[in-house]
């Protein structure tokens, strides 16, 4: 028996009322979001990038990448090859402190199974 499965919308997509403290938009993916420092509420990651890159000198060759773990970081290739990237600058963005609710919530969807039924075969049907 074949047919199609009915596949859930994603758990991530924000409710509309959730707002951007840097542009004022809505925020429709609360997974690619960043916390916020002063508000603790979602923002756009481009928004945190481009207030990042509007507040810092860039040297030639640098630029502003994002590091992990809510730091950004001011880099440039190194070494002979330019194979390798240096980091001049550390940039902490996210508040040390726990995570807020609303970030909590997202990995909490993520750690639940999928809704709805199987997409795979079972052998003996």
């Amino acid at each position: 028996m074949t047919g199609t499965a009915h596949v859930a919308g994603p758990a991530h997509v924000a409710d509309p009322a959730v707002i951007c403290p840097l542009c004022s938009e809505s925020v429709d993916d609360l997974l690619l979001a960043l916390v916020h420092p002063d508000t603790e509420s979602p923002a756009h990651f481009d928004c945190v990038l481009r207030e990042i890159r509007a507040g810092e000198r860039l040297e030639p060759g640098e630029q502003v990448c994002y590091v992990g773990g809510g730091v950004f970081g001011i880099v440039a290739r190194a070494g002979r090859r330019r194979r390798g990237v240096r980091i001049r600058k550390r940039i902490p963005y996210e508040p040390e402190r726990g995570s807020p609710p609303w970030r909590n919530e997202q990995v909490r969807r993520l750690g639940q199974p999928a809704a709805g039924p199987s997409t795979g075969r079972r052998r003996g049907v």
